[in-house]
């Protein structure tokens, strides 16, 4: 009799509180609680941008006038249309000595004295800058702030942080902020779609964002929730060439080295071992009887070349590099860069029916393949770093 009671009991509670949870005073207490979050949420996210704006910038450009060359009548009044003109991007500030960070597309075309930052600070305050050092081939750029041109009490600067890039992932927030079409702290919200992006003939594995980004946000930052960069903003895919939904920053990973190698020795070195390579088709594979279809193709050795001096011949199939798989030309172009110059690696190559262990030791990539503009040094090495031969 008391085990009935006690279950009579317990309904009762269950039925007061689920009626209680039913009444309107307890709906407009979970609205009440839910208007908080999102209030707080609001906030925190206000006072995370404000902390941030100071340290991204808008850029000015003033572009070289043409190279004469004979060219056709709409070519010449194409030019002349864009003589003078400026074109727009936006940066970031890594150091308090007036060090910014951008992409290589947003001042490879300006004129030397032809860079203005402008601050986004309530007056737009404005300074020139220069070019300190450019690595096309990850499209990253360093400005230097001339600092005298600033006044006294806007010499302080703040600097943004690095952040690491590997730990993001698909669902991630992410904050843009930049000037698209020239509309300075313009700031947008989205998240990561997809980490490791691999566009056409292109060496950087993307971060592609949803947030809205669009022509002039352009070597501005991406930042996540801590406020810390972890992508430069850089390109978008879209038939209209406004937004679409889908942009592609560089990864703080590869942005963050190369910014750092060329503040200290001016470029970055990289891996070259002289060949012609492509991806593998389905006839090759066949025709090499390769039991799998990873590899790359060799369709070119360049005579007196690492890979030629290393014994490697045209029609190999790349396997492998430093024991690390070339499934992809992707892969293997990105292996080789990283690669250490003048050290020799094992390399793995399918010939005549089995696979050929070679040695190859990688040269410096030519400057003239990146087209490296250019290349002077801004900080000497630090101290641990002193003889070490920099290679991406």
């Amino acid at each position: 009799m008391r085990y009935i009671r006690t279950i009579v009991l317990s309904l009762t509670i269950v039925g007061f509180a689920f009626s209680t949870a039913n009444t309107p005073a307890y709906a407009q207490q979970q609205e009440e609680s839910a208007l908080t979050l999102l209030e707080q949420t609001s906030e925190q996210r206000k006072k995370l941008v404000r902390r941030l704006l100071p340290t991204v910038v808008h850029i000015n450009i003033k572009n070289k006038e043409p190279t004469p060359e004979k060219k056709s009548e709409k070519d010449e009044q194409n030019e002349q249309e864009k003589k003078g003109r400026q074109s727009l991007g936006s940066g970031f500030i890594i150091d308090a000595r007036g060090i910014v960070v951008t992409n290589n597309h947003v001042v490879d075309t300006a004129k030397e004295d032809g860079i203005t930052v402008v601050f986004n600070d309530e007056e737009n305050t404005k300074a020139p800058a220069r070019v300190i050092s450019t690595d096309p081939y990850s499209d990253i750029a360093l400005l230097q702030i001339d600092m005298d041109a600033l006044p006294p009490d806007k010499r302080a600067l703040s600097a943004a942080v690095w952040g690491d890039s590997t730990h993001i992932e698909p669902g991630d927030s992410v904050i843009a902020i930049g000037s698209p079409f020239g509309l300075s702290k313009t700031v947008t919200w989205g998240i990561v779609s997809t980490k490791n992006r691999i566009l056409p003939d292109n060496p950087v594995s993307f971060i592609q964002i949803d947030a809205a980004v669009n022509r002039g946000n352009s070597g501005g930052p991406l930042f996540n929730v801590r406020g810390e960069v972890v992508g430069v903003n850089t390109a978008i895919l879209s038939p209209s060439g406004a937004n679409a939904g889908i942009a592609f920053a560089v990864p703080s990973g590869v942005a963050r080295l190369v910014s750092e190698r060329l503040a200290a020795y001016g470029r970055v070195r990289r891996g070259y071992m002289g060949v012609g390579v492509s991806d593998l088709n389905d006839e090759a594979v066949k025709k090499a009887g390769l039991p799998h279809s990873n590899g790359v193709f060799v369709s070119r050795v360049e005579p007196n070349g690492p890979a030629d001096l290393g014994g490697m011949k045209q029609g190999d199939i790349i396997l492998s590099w430093s024991g690390m798989p070339t499934k992809t030309l992707h892969e293997m172009l990105r292996i080789v860069a990283d690669s250490k110059i003048g050290v020799a690696v094992p390399v793995e190559v399918w010939r005549d029916g089995q696979v050929v262990k070679l040695f190859v030791t990688p040269d410096e990539r030519p400057r003239e393949i990146d087209k490296k503009t250019k290349t002077i040094p801004l900080f000497p090495p630090d101290e641990e770093r002193e003889g070490e031969r920099p290679e991406k």
